[in-house]
């Protein structure tokens, strides 16, 4: 899944130079904390090039009278932010689009229609106090249709399930880290050997089988099971059926 870059939220002006160069700022911090989380597969619902734009570019449209957003990019005193901004707006990756347009307050947009095809996730520069929402609400063929809106740090947060965010929490009161351990009657507890980092890493790149996730770490297997909402226990599965194992094999070689 990618998150569509909102073209219809670089349509409003800002007042001023300051506060459009501000929010090409929180918009540039959101969209380094999409990319890093792609790409370590904390969002693993992502794919590692998160970002996906319309073939149509227009840099030449005012942010700020007399400021279009091409000069207003070249103005960003980051260089990270500069470059981040200029190449998701002009260099993400790009599809065949709909030739039914999202539209939302009086304008159209393929991006926004793509989108709403392909997970429904787009990311909005804060130009308006329509994109504030967690949700877009526009009309596609005379329906009403809703995106995922993703502006602000407390979006990333209401959407993490959604996006593909695992979190991995130690039970070490059960899974012990060298030994198997007996527990109620009968029972036997698999170790789990990994540091939490380790596994939180192993559990972010593990594939869902079944209602599990199971991932390969030095030639071991791990089972990783949900224990509420997006939080997962794990522990070594040296006993793992062949099935799982071809599965998991060719993904972590």
């Amino acid at each position: 899944m990618r998150i569509g870059i909102n073209d219809l939220s670089f349509f409003y002006s800002f007042e001023n130079f300051h506060d459009a160069l501000e929010a090409l700022h929180r918009y540039a911090t959101i969209c380094f904390q999409i990319k890093k989380a792609a790409k370590n597969r904390t969002y693993s619902n992502l794919e590692e090039s998160p970002f996906i734009t319309a073939p149509r570019k227009d840099t030449g449209f005012e942010l700020v009278k007399g400021f279009p957003l091409r000069k207003l990019l070249a103005l960003i005193p980051d260089p990270n932010e500069r470059i981040l901004l200029s190449t998701i707006l002009s260099n993400s990756a790009t599809a065949d689009f709909s030739d039914f347009p999202f539209l939302f307050d009086g304008n159209t947009s393929s991006i926004c229609a793509y989108a709403a095809e392909n997970g429904g996730f787009v990311a909005s520069l804060l130009s308006h106090d329509h994109f504030i929402a967690p949700v877009l609400t526009g009309t596609r063929r005379g329906m009403d249709c809703t995106l995922k809106n993703i502006a602000t740090v407390q979006h990333l947060q209401d959407y993490e399930i959604a996006l593909g965010r695992r979190i991995y929490q130690a039970n070490s009161g059960k899974h012990k880290s060298s030994r198997f351990n007996p527990y109620g009657k009968g029972k036997v507890a698999s170790p789990m050997d990994l540091t939490d980092d380790e596994a939180q890493d192993l559990l972010n790149r593990s594939v869902p089988i079944g209602q599990r996730f199971y991932g390969k770490r030095n030639g071991k297997y791990y089972t990783f099971n949900c224990t509420q909402n997006n939080i997962y226990h794990g522990y070594r599965s040296d006993d793992l059926s062949e099935d799982i194992r071809s599965q998991i094999d060719p993904i972590f070689t």
